[in-house]
């Protein structure tokens, strides 16, 4: 588990091509990366960090009165907490998540309307949250 910000200040670290971060985070049964924004992780390096899988995060725009909800398809990550319906969303706070190809090994477990808040993500090897 770790922020955005460490996961970007260990890929750009002097000395380090990011390679080892990468390896070890594919190489993880599982990885949380949290704190993800425009600004905390570039698209290049969410791609590079997710196989292509998530390509970006952007604002949560237009979705007055919405609510963050947890996936009732997901009882083994989410558990009491399925189907949970929570509001309102934190405006200018809050960044969804966009997904890129191989967008169907993607699992929302929290979303706000459409737009995927956390993901799990499957296809390098472990299984990846973020």
């Amino acid at each position: 588990m770790a922020s955005a910000d460490t996961v970007r200040e260990c890929l750009y670290r002097p000395g380090a091509n990011g390679r080892e971060l990468i390896d070890l985070i594919h190489q993880a049964s599982a990885s949380l990366v949290y704190g993800v924004t425009p600004s905390s992780l570039k698209s290049v390096e969410l791609q590079r960090l997710t196989d292509g899988m998530i390509i970006g995060a952007s604002e949560v725009v237009g979705k007055e009165g919405a609510a963050y909800r947890v996936s009732d398809a997901l009882r083994e990550i989410c558990g009491a907490l399925s189907g949970l319906s929570a509001g309102p969303i934190r405006a200018g706070i809050d960044f969804g998540l966009e997904t890129g190809i191989g967008a169907g090994q993607c699992d929302k477990i929290v979303s706000i309307g459409d737009q995927a808040l956390f993901v799990r993500c499957r296809g390098w090897g472990g299984t990846g949250v973020t």
